[in-house]
């Protein structure tokens, strides 16, 4: 909960908003059974809003890797972009300063992908009433530990600021 709380953050904080927090990031969120969600903004709004959620709720654990991959634009975007651009400066800033840009952020979530690739087996094990690697069984309190430790620095780097 907490990973999802700075990652929130992070997002919010980028985009000044707490909708469509996923604009830019290859990869979509997974409303099980709700495929409308995927395609209606409105009604994706308004399902997250009754429930006090954001998209990061609906978000696989193992998605939680590409959050800093940038998904290529469409004509659609272009189109959109164009539109919201008063010159061509502005237009080309659109294009070319999408996703997280400033460097802590970036650098939270670079750091904190090698130890969610270990609590990602773990976690699937678990979830699936399966049997541990020895491997992971060994060393999954120092991958809790170290995602926690990523966690503490980030916090603590907040609060100098």
């Amino acid at each position: 909960m907490k990973l999802r709380e700075i990652i929130s953050f992070i997002f919010i904080d980028t985009y000044k908003s707490g909708d469509n927090l996923l604009k830019d990031v290859n990869l979509k969120p997974r409303f099980e059974g709700k495929n409308n969600l995927q395609k209606d903004e409105t009604q994706r709004r308004e399902y997250l809003s009754k429930r006090c959620e954001n998209e990061f709720f609906h978000v696989l654990f193992s998605d939680y890797n590409r959050l800093t991959e940038i998904r290529d634009l469409k004509h659609d975007d272009l189109y959109l972009i164009t539109e919201i651009s008063n010159n061509f400066e502005e237009f080309k800033n659109n294009i070319l300063n999408r996703g997280i840009k400033e460097d802590s952020y970036l650098a939270f979530l670079n750091n904190i992908k090698p130890v969610l690739s270990k609590l990602e087996n773990i976690r699937n094990c678990i979830a699936h009433n399966r049997m541990l690697d020895t491997n992971d069984l060994e060393n999954y309190e120092k991958y809790f530990e170290e995602i926690n430790k990523q966690i503490k620095e980030f916090l603590d780097n907040l609060t100098k600021v």
